[in-house]
Parts: structure tokens; sequence; C-alpha cells
């Protein structure tokens, strides 16, 4: 049986409808977009809400690599110096997370592509409106909204795909940088406090009013910017959801930027901290042994000792320093055999004493000295045992290659006076 509502009950309440819409990025349909009426803001600018489908828009963007972490925006004016910091104040914190390397196929590129796209569109349309310049009689230029490049450059709108750069300060020419391009997120903070710091300049910390999960989707407390190093390291991987409230005009022109209200992050595979070194001595020392092939750890490092040169002169290429290992230096002498009875001639032949008894000396070739009248030793053969004669130069066991012994001249026999006297009678 069915049963029946009682009259005098309260109406069954219909669920509330969301005010708020969340989409993803990809899902982007521009047709969907709709503006109110051009607002004043505190800042001396203007405003111009933003709907979609009639509703706050809240848009999600999948994890991307967010290169320079949390950064603080500030701004310098001749009163901030000497009150804060560097003369600047900090005004709003972001983050940022960038394309990938071959961003030209990449679709969340060229959906930001589209989306710059139908705001100079839209931008063009309403110059006058939305107090960006121009007049009825003489509409805007597309060009003076949309910029005088294809990144944008000088353009009245600033677009949602940034680029980095650098402005030559003489010539205000503009070269990009061979980096990914990037989407920027305001983070917007529930309460900024400043309180005296170091050389008597005023600190500012804020309290981050997003809301940061980590990778397990666990609620972190809420952070403040003395933590965003510590919560949103360089380099990590974050997914936004991030509120699309407002194109905001000033005197620069005219942006949209998202202002992130949850983020997820990934911590980097990388090492969390590269300015910090893992590597310890002992660490070295235990490998060393292996890195010389089983040789001792002790080496002896071989430099020549630089030396002044005179102004003007070219120094000589500095040697490369040679690890030599330390090889003990035996201290047991070489053993050295007794000569055999027939003596080994010396290389260089002694010097001959003149007795007076000799009266006469026979000719001898010239530039060669005459050796002694001793008997003539012959040249001992080869021993592959041979010891080194104590009068060389060279050590045992050198590889120096030593000159070969010369073969010793005839020796003529020296005749008395009376010999020769006989010999002419």
């Amino acid at each position: 049986m069915s049963k029946t509502r009682n009259p005098t009950q309260n109406p069954a309440k219909k669920p509330a409808e969301q005010n708020f819409i969340i989409v993803d990025f990809l899902d982007l349909d521009t047709s969907c977009f709709t503006f109110g009426d051009v607002k004043d803001n505190k800042y001396g600018g203007h405003f111009i809400p933003l709907k979609y489908k009639d509703k706050s828009l809240y848009v999600k963007t999948p994890a991307r690599v967010c290169p320079f972490g949390i950064t603080a925006g500030k701004e310098e004016k001749p009163e901030y110096k000497g009150k804060y910091p560097d003369g600047k104040k900090i005004t709003g914190y972001s983050a940022a997370i960038s394309f990938p390397k071959e961003f030209e196929q990449d679709p969340y590129y060229l959906k930001a592509l589209e989306l710059d796209k139908f705001f100079i569109d839209q931008c063009h349309a309403n110059s006058t409106a939305w107090c960006l310049g121009g007049s009825k009689a003489m509409p805007m230029d597309r060009a003076t909204v949309a910029g005088y490049d294809e990144k944008g450059w000088n353009g009245k709108w600033k677009r949602i795909v940034k680029w980095s750069y650098k402005d030559d300060p003489k010539t205000k020419d503009r070269t990009y940088q061979p980096y990914p391009p990037r989407m920027d997120f305001g983070i917007p903070t529930t309460t900024m406090t400043e309180y005296p710091g170091e050389d008597n300049l005023l600190k500012q910390e804020a309290i981050f009013k997003t809301t940061f999960f980590d990778a397990e989707g666990n609620k972190l407390e809420p952070v403040n910017s003395s933590d965003a190093d510590t919560v949103l390291p360089k380099f990590s991987r974050v997914s936004t959801l991030s509120q699309w409230s407002a194109i905001t005009q000033g005197t620069y022109g005219a942006s949209l930027k998202p202002k992130a209200q949850q983020f997820r992050v990934y911590p980097s595979e990388g090492l969390p901290d590269a300015d910090n070194c893992y590597l310890g001595d002992e660490d070295e020392a235990a490998e060393l042994p292996d890195m010389l092939g089983g040789m001792p750890a002790e080496v002896v490092i071989q430099q020549r000792p630089s030396t002044a040169l005179p102004k003007g002169a070219k120094a000589a290429a500095e040697p490369v320093p040679v690890a030599v290992p330390v090889v003990p230096v035996p201290t047991v002498p070489v053993p050295i055999t007794t000569l055999a009875s027939v003596p080994t001639v010396p290389s260089t032949p002694p010097t001959q004493k003149v007795t007076p008894r000799a009266v006469a000396t026979p000719k001898v070739a010239p530039k060669k000295k005459t050796p002694s009248p001793e008997p003539v030793a012959e040249e001992s053969p080869e021993d592959p045992d041979e010891v080194v004669d104590e009068g060389d130069a060279v050590e045992a066991g050198s590889d120096v290659e030593r000159e070969p012994t010369p073969e010793p001249e005839p020796i003529k026999p020296v005749r008395t006076r009376r010999e020769v006297t006989a010999k002419k009678a």
C-alpha cells in the first residue's frame, strides 16, 4: 500500500543548486563565458567579472612541473627604502607550472593559445568600455591588444601563456630564453603580518588561503610563507584547482590570473637538496684501491712548483699531476761477484804515467791516448748474471740503455834507448 503525504507537513526541500562549476582545462568552451559590468578596484584600476554558464568558474589542471616553487611578487618604491629589505615590499605570491619540452603538440598548450585568442578578441571589441583605450570614433587597433610578435610582446592583453625573456636596457630589444612556456597562478593570502627583522627592517609573513594536499590527498596544516620551500619545493609536480573570477585592468593592460584554491603536491624524484653534499671522505677512501687497480691508497702527487715569470712572458703549460705509488726500496745491498782472473778492460783507459827512463815514445794516431804497457785483458763473454761495475752511473735493474764498451786499440811495445841505438847502428 502506498503512503499518502500529510498536507500539513512541510513541502520537500529542493537540493540547493550550486552556484559554481568545476571544469577541466581541456573542456573549457569559450562560448560559455560571459562578462559583467566594469567595476573599480582598490588599486586604482578596474576589473570585469567573469562567469561561465552564469556560475563561478573553477578550472582543474593536471599535475605539471612547478620549476620555481612559490615566489613572492615585490614592489619597489622610494618610500620603501630603509623600511623593507632591498627597498622592496611583498605584494603577493604566485606559482607557475611549466608546459613540457615538446609543448607544440601538448593539448593543454594548444587550448591555452585558443583561450588567449578569444580574450584578445574580447578586449579589442570592448577596448573603450573596458578602459583599455581608443574611442568609438577611432577604435583601438587589434595589434595594440595582441602585441607585436607571436608571443604578445608589448600587447595590452597579458597572455595566459607566459614566456621567459630578457630585455636589453639600452635598445629595449627582447630576447626570448630557450625554455618551455608556463602558466602562472596567484596564491591568495588570509593575512599578511609585518614585524621587525634584521637591521631594523620589516619582515613580512603571510598565511596562504590556498589549501595544500600531499601526494596521497591528505590535507596539510595552514601553510604560511615561511613554510613555502618545504611544502612546495622547486621542481615538484602539482595539480591545481583555480578560480577564474575576473579580468583585471590597469596601466599595464588587461590580464586574467587564475587564483589557486587547491594544490596537490607530488615531490620531485630528484635529490631534495642539490646544494647539499651527500658524499663523504670515507666513501672515497674505501673505493680508492679499486680505482687504482689494487695499488695502495697512499700516493705521492708530483707537481712542479710555480715560478714567477717576467712581465709579458707567456707561462708554459703546467704539467698534469701524476699519482705515483710509493714502492718500498729494498735495503739489502746487491751482491757483487768477485772479478775473474782476466780483468775487464774499463770503458775509459787509465792515463799512462811517464817514468824518467822512458826516452822515446812511438808515434800514435792523432786524438788517441797511449795505453799502459800492462797486459791486455780480453773482454769477457756476455753473461746474463753479469754484475754491473761499481764505476757505472746506472743502478742495477735500471731500464736506461748503456753505451757499448769500445774495442781496445792494439798496444805497441815501448822500446828502450839502448834498443833504439842498436837498431840505428
